[in-house]
């Protein structure tokens, strides 16, 4: 199955871009405390020091984290300058590798959270499993997994990781549904079936529509010839629904 677009492409691009802050946000998520400022004056370059509080403010903003390249230019300044340091000192192209993945390691100790690993993403797969068979909807089940992530204090995926686990979520559940039906699917059920998409008469089908389609159609009219056609046609499925009941218990399906 192909990987799931969850979320237009708008929408996938703001969700892995820092937020755009304004002032009042961007005063509350690089706020420095004490302990914050001793950590950042500890740092030996300029850039690690604005790269730092960049890091940690976007964090604080999303439980994310970006690459470099990523930074808003408005943030830059603003860092730069209650850190008392010219912007123009700050070097994107030196705040990478290592530099920034130590300082994510101290900025999730710092707020208390796990960094994310496979070990997380199976986490996270596990509690969105569960939801599955309600029959959610991916954009649910996204936005329930990102939940898990701020209620576990996990650091939250890329929208890519996130795809690709609700992906493998929905992968395995129709690969569990499709098993118990090839189990429980016997001859007498597969030819019962079969008489739904088949044409009632051979020789020229051009015209012809299997009986699936009839039964999809139900008549409004309150006349009674109409009534009994519509009679006639719940008979008929109830005769088909007859076969398939056990199926469906074991299916499991919650509507």
């Amino acid at each position: 199955m192909t990987k799931l677009v969850i979320l237009p492409e708008d929408e996938r691009n703001t969700f892995d871009s820092p937020a755009k802050l304004n002032a009042q946000e961007r005063a509350t998520c690089f706020a420095l405390d004490k302990k914050l400022l001793k950590t950042i004056d500890a740092l030996r370059t300029s850039t690690n020091k604005i790269g730092f509080l960049l890091q940690y403010g976007y964090f604080k903003a999303t439980r994310k984290f970006y690459t470099s390249d990523q930074f808003r230019q408005k943030d830059i300044n603003y860092v730069a300058n209650i850190l008392n340091i010219d912007p123009a000192k700050f070097n994107s192209e030196k705040y990478k590798k290592k530099i920034p993945s130590d300082h994510r390691i101290n900025i999730l100790r710092y707020f208390n959270w796990m960094q994310l690993s496979d070990r997380e993403l199976k986490i996270i797969k596990t509690s969105i499993s569960t939801h599955v068979k309600n029959q959610f909807s991916p954009r649910k089940l996204f936005d329930l997994a990102i939940d898990y992530c701020w209620h576990n204090k996990i650091e939250v995926p890329s929208y890519n990781q996130l795809s690709s686990v609700i992906t493998e979520v929905y992968n395995e559940h129709e690969q569990k549904l499709v098993a118990i039906v090839k189990k429980l699917l016997n001859t007498q059920l597969e030819e019962k079936l079969t008489t739904l998409v088949q044409n009632e008469t051979p020789g020229n089908t051009k015209y012809q529509r299997p009986p699936i389609t009839i039964l999809k159609q139900v008549n409004q009219s309150l006349r009674p010839s109409q009534i009994k056609d519509n009679t006639n046609l719940f008979t008929t499925i109830q005769n088909y629904f007859k076969y398939v009941d056990p199926i469906l218990d074991k299916l499991n399906l919650l509507v």
